[in-house]
């Protein structure tokens, strides 16, 4: 009877460490794919060809977008997919703070005519919608910490 209360207690003992251990490995992987998706962030944002375009869309009257304009699908296309993981936790918003963001809303500020032609042309409102969020996300930080500072 003892040992069928020892080999019990043991088996507890063991479950509820395994658990614990499963938790800590979890929370540590999500850290990890955390920083996994920061670092391929800077990586994309930092790279040759999105800057070119980056600056193309920046040289660009804001007005005058063709539905059919590569660059800017691409500017709306990285932002949309960032944001997407951004809003569902798995980029922090962190990475958008100082330069990062205001590019973000500066380059949002530009495409916006073409995220709407775009949106009337395909007569569908989700496209870029991330990418919009991301805009109205970091234009709230934004204004909050002006207002704090006054």
């Amino acid at each position: 009877m003892v040992n069928l209360l020892m080999i019990g207690t043991i088996t507890g003992v063991i479950g509820t460490i395994t658990g614990i251990l499963g938790i800590v490995f979890s929370l540590l992987r999500a850290r990890r794919d955390k920083y996994d998706a920061v670092s391929e962030f800077l990586t994309q944002i930092e790279d040759e060809k999105f800057i070119s375009v980056k600056n193309y869309v920046y040289n660009h009257e804001r007005n005058e977008w063709d539905v059919k304009d590569e660059q800017a699908a691409i500017i709306v296309n990285f932002f949309h997919h960032w944001g997407m993981l951004a809003k569902r936790k798995y980029l922090p918003m962190w990475v958008f703070k100082n330069a990062t963001g205001i590019g973000a809303c500066r380059l949002y500020e530009s495409v916006k005519p073409y995220i709407e032609a775009r949106r009337k042309f395909n007569n569908d409102n989700s496209y870029g919608e991330y990418f919009e969020w991301l805009y109205l996300k970091l234009k709230c930080k934004t204004l909050s910490q002006h207002m704090r500072k006054k």
